[in-house]
């Protein structure tokens, strides 16, 4: 129950609502005075529930995080997507973690147990419809016995019929005439969203009480952004959509079995940690009866809505920044998808994992001044932005084409890459243009398997064999006999000592992002 203690009887209504480990009161300010005056209750209040819902926040978008990075390769290079359209799909997944989060903060349910099993079944559901909504695909009438049109250099492209659609390519890949997939693609991701914002928040409710209890908290919402880009590596392994709805299946599985699992001990331990008459709001103790006031007082103060807003600009540039990483890595570095996500979740989790468990597991050795943590956390934020210039220094150089054996010659279309040893491949009506590929033995990269004259594909599905541009050396001669092979990708340009080097400098840079926010966090009398 709530009680009401004003200290003037008088002046009931400036009463302000306060929280504190035993209930929560009304403290008025006395007439004249110059400003309301706040228990320490209050600011372990504000404290808990601000580092219960930041927690959960982070632990949810790491999770959404990865779950997207492996949908972008689905959606580009299997749906074919524009990044307008890329951008609309994954605007829905967010828009749906907002909502979840809205729901719990003003509509907490009542049998808390329930709803988590509840909420984390679903979610799972919802992610493996996902990937099998991105797998969905129109298979393409054969004509005259043959496939769509494939990308290597075969004599069937001199009987093919050319009436056939043109979108359509040897992986069955889905047109983007086809938007039924994509409308419900998003649905699924905007359900998504919004029901994994559900389960963390509410499990998380009672773990503010003590420092302990914060260090564990802490220490699980961190390992979020990791595992979430481990099961994007997971997604990226091969190009094969079958390989990238497998990666999705997988985390979704495993969410449905956790749900199914607590669903079991609801009536045993769970009961008694979330007791289903508490119904108040995550990392508080006051009743959802007075949460418009609460949040009232909480918006007056100025510091920690500013701290607030740091906080969640913060979040969503470093889901901004981690999102583009491994795609950087792919093409400045020559990284292979799997690494790349790998290599993000280590240059940037890690570092801040140990910056911020070193500040939370010292906080109460910290004896700094405000103006003196304030100069601290400037300077550790001046540091780790020095990390951003190691994009413009550090690289590979830039990739070439051998264009002897690639001319660009002027025909109906312009900038027609051509050769004589691809003159009958009819290269340039495959949808799928650019895959370059590499012949090792000659460190020559070419734009496709086609234009490099490949007959056919080789026991793995990255290598093409029988390629006759490779063996051709630019000579004028038709196909020649000896042929040879390539592998799907650019041709390494040899930079491991630069690769080495910008692994170990956004360690070293992104070591110090974890002490800032856990650094103005100490000032909170909790935390002593």
């Amino acid at each position: 129950m709530i009680t009401v203690s004003p200290r003037n009887p008088v002046d009931q209504d400036a009463a302000v609502l306060v929280g504190s480990s035993s209930g929560a009161q009304y403290v008025a300010s006395r007439p004249g005075s110059s400003g309301m005056h706040f228990r320490i209750g209050f600011w372990r209040s504000v404290s808990g529930i601000f580092t219960v819902c930041l927690c959960a926040f982070i632990l949810n978008i790491g999770y959404v995080l990865g779950y997207t990075t492996g949908l972008l390769a689905i959606l580009e290079r299997n749906l074919h997507c524009s990044s307008t359209v890329i951008g609309i799909i994954f605007s829905c997944l967010f828009i749906g973690l907002i909502g979840g989060y809205l729901v719990v903060i003003f509509f907490t349910p009542q049998n808390k147990p329930r709803w988590l099993c509840g909420s984390l079944i679903l979610t799972g559901t919802f992610i493996i419809f996902s990937g099998v909504a991105a797998s969905v695909q129109r298979i393409p009438q054969p004509v005259s016995g043959l496939k769509a049109p494939v990308i290597l250099c075969d004599e069937s492209f001199l009987s093919i019929n050319r009436s056939l659609d043109p979108q359509r390519t040897q992986l069955g890949s889905l047109a983007l005439t086809d938007n039924d997939v994509l409308y419900l693609l998003a649905a699924f991701l905007s359900i998504t969203g919004f029901m994994a914002a559900l389960p963390f928040t509410i499990v998380l409710t009672k773990l503010h009480t003590d420092f302990q209890g914060r260090k564990h908290l802490i220490t699980c919402t961190v390992l979020g952004p990791f595992f979430g880009l481990l099961f994007a590596a997971l997604g990226s392994i091969a190009s094969h959509i079958g390989r990238f709805v497998l990666g999705f299946l997988f985390p979704g599985i495993i969410v449905f079995i956790i749900g199914l699992t607590i669903g079991v001990l609801t009536k045993s331990s769970l009961v008694g940690v979330m007791s289903p008459l508490d119904d108040r709001i995550p990392g508080i103790n006051i009743s959802i009866k007075n949460t418009a006031r609460t949040l009232a007082v909480i918006i007056k103060k100025w510091t920690f809505s500013g701290l607030v807003a740091i906080f969640l600009l913060d979040t969503f540039l470093t889901v901004g920044y981690l999102f583009i990483l491994p795609r950087y890595l792919q093409i400045q570095f020559d990284v292979p998808p799997f690494v790349s996500s790998l290599a993000a979740a280590s240059f940037f989790v890690l570092p801040v994992t140990c910056g911020a468990l070193g500040i939370s597991y010292g906080a109460r050795y910290l004896q700094s001044s405000v103006t003196h943590s304030r100069m601290i956390s400037v300077a550790c934020v001046g540091v780790s932005c020095l990390g951003f210039l190691i994009f413009v220094f550090l690289g590979c150089g830039t990739k070439e084409f051998d264009h002897k054996l690639q001319r660009v010659i002027e025909q109906e279309r312009p900038l027609i890459i051509t050769n004589i040893c691809n003159k009958k491949c009819d290269c340039f009506r495959s949808e799928t243009f650019f895959r370059p590929v590499c012949h090792e033995g000659t460190d020559v990269t070419y734009a496709s398997p086609c234009l490099a004259g490949c007959m056919r594909m080789g026991p793995r599905s990255n290598l093409y064999e029988h390629c006759h541009c490779v063996e051709n050396k630019g000579r004028t001669d038709q196909l020649p006999a000896n042929s040879t092979m390539v592998k799907e990708g650019f041709c390494s340009r040899n930079c491991r000592v630069a690769y080495s080097s910008f692994t170990f400098l956004m360690f070293l840079f992104h070591l110090l992002v974890g002490f800032p926010p856990y650094n103005i966090l100490t000032q909170f009398r909790s935390f002593s």
